[in-house]
């Protein structure tokens, strides 16, 4: 969204000898007036918003988050509201400000409210983590804080051709919106163990009851009990990875290459045995040269 400074606003009433409004719009603390050509009874009250409240990103940890709008996170749980944008919008916001211009304001621009108590649970449902444990593997890094929803809110906004990875300390290819990776997970895999299927019962419920699949999970979530198999005495022994093998530098060659050896595929009857003076010594099978 980009700003119009007063004096480029199409409407210059009342200015008449320039098209620099500015003098007739006051700040008056609570609200910001414009006056008219009679100051005492021509003027309109504007509401005047402050931006202290209004939080960015650290610009130097993140100098490429720009989108021009403010993000509201609405969360339930503490019943609190808190307002984001970029740090280059808020600088024109307050700009507007110390120009008293009541037409760009935190108000006036675009607000995208947002559900932050739903965005900030969502990776705690059960479908997602019953399928984790399912899948013997735990995420460590996810989009669950306001940082990580507004970076990602800037992937979305920006003309990049690049997607977004996967793995958090993995950024875009791009120089101007390097913007890093989503999150991270490490395996849990026990290869003695029970291969998660202790939560087969659990991960078939998510498929079936899909109320149980969007609640959060609880702490009284348990898994079946799965009794794990003796082996017999005929059954082989969990053998651990090789270690890997030891990396050979090759001999640095000393002498001058060698020349190569040709092969006579059409009579197959003789082969070089011997140089000399830059000339092959031909010897045919029956030991005679030519």
């Amino acid at each position: 969204m980009d700003y119009t400074r007063l004096q480029n606003l199409r409407n210059t009433y009342p200015a008449v000898n320039n098209t620099d409004v500015s003098a007739y719009y006051e700040n008056n603390g609570a609200f910001i007036t414009r006056y008219g050509l009679d100051k005492k009874n021509v003027y309109i009250n504007y509401d005047n918003f402050s931006l202290e409240t209004l939080q960015t990103l650290n610009p130097q940890e993140y100098p490429y988050v720009d989108f021009a709008f403010i993000v509201q996170f609405q969360d339930e749980e503490t019943g609190t509201i808190e307002e984001w944008t970029s740090a280059p919008f808020k600088k024109l916001l307050e700009e507007a400000a110390k120009e008293n211009n009541p037409y760009f304001n935190r108000y006036s621009v675009a607000i995208i409210p947002l559900n932050f108590t739903e965005l900030k649970n969502h990776h705690k449902r059960n479908k997602l983590v019953i399928g984790e444990k399912y899948a013997e593997v735990e995420v460590t890094k996810t989009i669950s804080t306001i940082e990580d929803m507004l970076l990602h809110i800037q992937w979305l906004t920006v003309f990049t051709d690049q997607f977004r990875n996967t793995t958090f300390g993995e950024r875009i290819n791009d120089s101007k919106y390097p913007i890093d990776g989503i999150g991270s997970w490490i395996s849990k895999h026990n290869p003695t163990g029970t291969f998660g299927f202790e939560w087969d019962t659990l991960l078939k419920r998510t498929l079936n009851d899909k109320v149980f699949a969007e609640e959060l999970v609880s702490d009284s979530l348990v898994s079946d009990e799965i009794e794990k198999p003796t082996p017999s005495p005929g059954s082989l022994p969990v053998i651990a990875e090789p270690a890997p093998l030891p990396v050979i530098e090759p001999t640095p060659r000393t002498g001058p290459p060698e020349r190569p050896i040709y092969y006579n595929t059409r009579y197959n009857d003789f082969y070089p045995v011997d140089v000399t003076n830059g000339q092959d010594i031909i010897r045919f099978r029956n030991n005679e040269y030519r």
